[in-house]
């Protein structure tokens, strides 16, 4: 049975806290969960905190390679080179997921453009450790 992946991003007023975003994703498979992240954050928050050195990150995201078939060290290492090709423009890292399910990266940039940037590198270096292959340009 294939994995189910599930990102639920959304917005929620509690007491004393609004305005807070909240993004769990789940890997599950048979029903049984391999990997649980969890991420929430008020306004008030991340405009106190930014993230990364000095504080500059105020763009991030996360990626993640669910497959239990490839070794997921390996998995980490190509996200790790696929963060190394954009020349230090973002701060971010990549770990394996538990039980062997894959790997993933989070990535803080200062920026959308520069977000965009590592996240299209994170995806080429999923589809060379996957296939052997980097994807092909497409025009826009």
């Amino acid at each position: 049975m294939p994995f189910t992946v599930t990102s639920i991003i959304g917005f929620a007023s509690e007491p004393d806290i609004s305005d807070r975003l909240h993004a769990p994703a789940h890997a599950r498979r048979d029903g049984r969960l391999l990997a649980l992240e969890r991420y929430a954050v008020t306004g008030a928050e991340a405009a106190r905190r930014p993230i990364g050195p000095g504080g500059r990150q105020v763009a991030h995201d996360s990626f993640a390679v669910i497959d239990r078939r490839r070794d997921a060290g390996r998995l980490a290492d190509a996200l790790r080179d696929g963060l190394e090709t954009t020349g230090g423009a973002v701060y971010g890292g990549a770990s394996t997921l538990p039980n062997g399910c894959g790997a993933w990266a989070r990535v803080g940039a200062a920026d959308g453009a520069a977000l965009n940037a590592a996240m299209h590198a994170l995806w080429v270096a999923a589809r060379k450790a996957l296939t052997g292959h980097a994807p092909r340009r497409r025009r826009k």
